[in-house]
């Protein structure tokens, strides 16, 4: 590292000494450590003199030779004066392109200073380590042979899995003894409405009502892989590329190989009413209404969520879809499936013409 007083401005070395390679030159990548007596902007000296033309000189020379300038921390300046007053950054890494896309992590480091007056500076590449790189899954993917083998072997898939294996009770059963209860109950039912029943018969049928309406409360709770696959096919093969990266195209491409999985975790779930941490995770970006957003306020916030969670909410929505014109009047006419909104007005308006037409009476309250 050269030595100079000199704290004028003026240039020690020709920089078109300097052997540096062209855009063109794929194969030397120099890496350039030196005191160039000059610096490229007035915010890198203190107390001395700047002049503007050398500077434009060192950028240009920088530029034409398509070198980067190595940031630099631990310090601002790299060489002090005798007394004290003056600094300056002289001293600086400047490496090549090609150098710079091998080593993607490097940084200059300003090191303390002993006899010399200038500080010694040090070039280092650091791998930072976030964690697991997140994964995102390409549709263009599944249409490359032998994918589905790789993701089998990824996932320690190499002996068939068998049906019997699933955590599920058979709903079958389970619908033909509810059925059989619900035939008995309308039999006693039925006959309360003709004739007057015995305590003993009155027992008889209250214990068969109860026995129905506990065997469909455990129905209600048993969740079968058909249930689940009808969850994942009712979503848009693009949705939910969510942190874990994997959209519904990968789950019903190669649902055979993934599903004993996912039906184990929601199975987990669906006893526990648990999820595990992170898997419920999203991430949260904004989409402009507009072309050329200039704020905030033409921005829209959503939330991405992971396919796992938006699986769970779809199963709980196909359910509660089934219980909602049981529990909702007839005349409600918007936010349901076959209903719209503008039904009500419509109505009202037919109505009220009819009665203006045929000349009737008629009280009408909003």
């Amino acid at each position: 590292m050269g030595q100079n007083d000199d704290m004028n401005g003026s240039t020690q070395h020709n920089l078109t000494e300097f052997t540096s390679p062209t855009r063109d030159d794929e194969v030397i990548s120099p890496v350039i450590c030196e005191d160039f007596n000059e610096v490229r902007d007035q915010s890198k000296r203190k107390n001395c003199q700047f002049i503007d033309s050398r500077a434009k000189y060192f950028n240009d020379f920088i530029n034409r030779n398509c070198l980067i300038d190595v940031p630099l921390g631990g310090g601002k300046f790299t060489k002090i004066s005798g007394n004290g007053k003056k600094f300056s950054k002289l001293d600086r890494f400047l490496v090549s392109e090609n150098f710079y896309q091998i080593w993607e992590n490097l940084s200059a480091v300003v090191l303390e200073r002993d006899i010399s007056d200038h500080y010694p500076i040090i070039l280092r590449n650091i791998e930072k380590d976030f964690g697991p790189k997140p994964i995102k899954i390409f549709d263009e993917w599944f249409e490359v042979d032998g994918v589905e083998q790789v993701i089998k072997k990824v996932m320690g898939i190499e002996y068939q899995w068998h049906e019997e294996g699933l955590c599920f009770p058979s709903k079958t059963e389970t619908d033909s003894k509810i059925n059989k209860l619900k035939s008995e109950v309308n039999f006693w039912e039925q006959k309360a409405e003709i004739t007057d029943l015995s305590d003993e018969e009155i027992s008889k049928w209250m214990g068969l009502r109860k026995e129905m309406l506990e065997k469909d409360k455990v129905k209600l709770n048993m969740l079968s892989e058909a249930e689940i696959w009808d969850a994942v096919n009712e979503c848009a093969n693009n949705k939910a590329p969510g942190p874990d990266g994997f959209n519904f195209l990968f789950y019903k491409k190669y649902w055979s190989v993934i599903k004993h999985d996912l039906i184990a975790v929601i199975e987990w779930f669906w006893r526990t009413g648990e999820i595990s941490k992170g898997c419920n995770a999203s991430f949260i970006t904004l989409i402009p209404k507009k072309a050329n957003p200039n704020g905030l306020c033409e921005y829209r916030p959503i939330i991405l969520i992971g396919s796992f969670y938006k699986i769970v909410a779809k199963i709980l929505s196909m359910r509660l879809r089934k219980l909602v014109p049981k529990l909702v009047g007839g005349e409600q006419s918007a936010f349901l499936k076959d209903r719209f909104i503008l039904d009500g007005a419509l109505i009202a308006n037919e109505t009220l013409n009819y009665l203006k037409t045929k000349r009737h009476k008629s009280l009408f309250s909003k």
